[in-house]
């Protein structure tokens, strides 16, 4: 798990999204304030991403799927 607030190792990892008005909009309707939970000025979140790294640093596996987390949140959103 990381905590990273500022993004610098999202960003790093290319892994960071960063939501357009009317998705921040539409966050904001269901009381969604990302840059209050993030403690941060914007808005960005961090895409779903496993990275296995062995102990040489070297990456030896990346998944990455920003659908998965749209997809929770559809579903909990429409089960209310």
């Amino acid at each position: 798990m990381l905590s990273d607030s500022k993004m610098v190792a999202h960003q790093a990892f290319n892994v960071v999204h960063v939501p357009g008005a009317d998705e921040a909009k539409a966050l904001a309707g269901y009381g969604v304030d990302l840059a209050k939970y993030s403690g941060q000025n914007h808005g960005n979140f961090a895409v779903p991403a496993i990275f296995m790294v062995d102990a040489k640093g070297v990456v030896r596996f990346v998944h990455v799927d920003e659908d998965y987390i749209l997809a929770v949140a559809d579903k909990l959103l429409t089960a209310q």
